[in-house]
């Protein structure tokens, strides 16, 4: 065919692999053979891309018959890069991918079965909420009797019933820093028993709708309340 004058730019390129094209009967495959491809295809790129870098990616690594050390390659790498090889190099692996390793589960420590040891029974209704003075002496449950009492922690005696509630009490709560208690129930109220006095000498009003639940702050003196009106409420006693 013609003459091709030599020119430089992507028409001139293109131009010329379409004369080589017709030239060769317009087969690709004869062309790749000739030209070769102007680019790697995507198979070629998505097989170079995922396979393993090689001892030669790591810099200063030279083609070997044995494969070098995680040690070795940790000591090639640049300085910004070493202290990640070496995080990498120490970290701990987790005991459940160990477990999943060996194949099995370790058995859990044998120990006698509980059994019990005191039924205490007193309460009309259902019990809802427990707790255990910081003394071991005695503790107090709520129930849905409406009723609030302290047992004996020794000898499961009862000790006292205290009444104020007009609904069943769903919380208690003793305080460590004072000799107070707070109880709370479906009947929105939030009382404060002086245990000395055996009695009420506060209420907090707020919820509008029962209270659940109800804990005491370790080291300051807060109350937090939760109830079926979706909020919890912090009070300072």
């Amino acid at each position: 065919p013609g003459i091709v004058k030599e020119v430089v730019g992507p028409r001139a390129e293109k131009a010329m692999q379409e004369q080589n094209r017709k030239a060769i009967g317009g087969s690709v495959s004869k062309l790749l053979a000739i030209e070769g491809p102007s680019r790697p295809g995507r198979a070629q790129e998505a097989s170079t891309s995922s396979a393993a870098p090689g001892p030669s990616a790591y810099p200063g690594s030279q083609a070997s018959g044995s494969a070098d050390t995680l040690e070795e390659m940790i000591d090639r790498l640049p300085a910004s890069q070493k202290e990640i090889g070496a995080v990498q190099k120490y970290k701990p692996i987790d005991a459940l991918q160990m477990t999943a390793r060996k194949g099995f589960q370790e058995r859990p420590e044998w120990h006698a079965p509980w059994r019990v040891f005191r039924v205490i029974s007193g309460h009309l209704g259902h019990v809802h909420c427990c707790a255990v003075d910081v003394s071991n002496e005695w503790f107090v449950t709520g129930s849905k009797d409406r009723t609030v009492k302290l047992w004996d922690l020794a000898s499961g005696t009862l000790k006292i019933t205290l009444t104020g509630h007009i609904s069943a009490v769903r919380g208690v709560a003793i305080s460590k820093r004072s000799p107070y208690m707070f109880s709370v129930g479906e009947d929105k109220l939030v009382k404060c028993w002086d245990l000395e006095q055996n009695k009420v000498i506060r209420q907090y009003h707020g919820h509008l709708s029962g209270c659940y639940t109800c804990d005491l702050h370790p080291t300051l003196d807060v109350l937090v309340t939760g109830g079926r009106d979706s909020v919890a409420r912090v009070w300072d006693i």
